[in-house]
């Protein structure tokens, strides 16, 4: 009986909750915060843009999508915002300089391959 009460007050929550979008942003802007500092991520030190720091993509408005905080891993020192594939992308390729110049330099020799047929 009592797992009921909870679930139907968790449903008037959610509802209400709903009707009120800037309250929800200030709760999920807290949750956001706080999974940051459980991870160990720096605080950002500028408000999170409308747009991917990298591609510029604009922000997704769809249920509970934001920009990654992104950071340098060895200094803790943040960086900016990027979209997830940006963020899934420069993480994959070493999250150094040298990751990203190699790739670019395998992106310009394929496409002067290309070119050349």
């Amino acid at each position: 009986m009592a797992s009921e009460k909870r679930k139907a007050q968790q449903r008037d929550c959610q509802k209400r909750l709903r009707q009120d979008p800037i309250k929800l942003e200030k709760i999920r802007a807290q949750v956001r915060a706080s999974n940051r500092k459980y991870q160990g991520c720096p605080e950002p030190t500028r408000p999170e843009p409308a747009n991917c720091e990298c591609c510029g993509t604009p922000k997704p408005c769809n249920r509970g999508r934001s920009f990654r905080l992104d950071h340098d891993h060895k200094t803790g020192i943040f960086r900016g915002w990027l979209c997830h594939k940006c963020n899934v992308g420069i993480g994959a390729l070493g999250d150094n300089e040298a990751g990203l110049l190699l790739a670019l330099a395998y992106i310009r020799r394929s496409a002067s391959c290309s070119t050349a047929l």
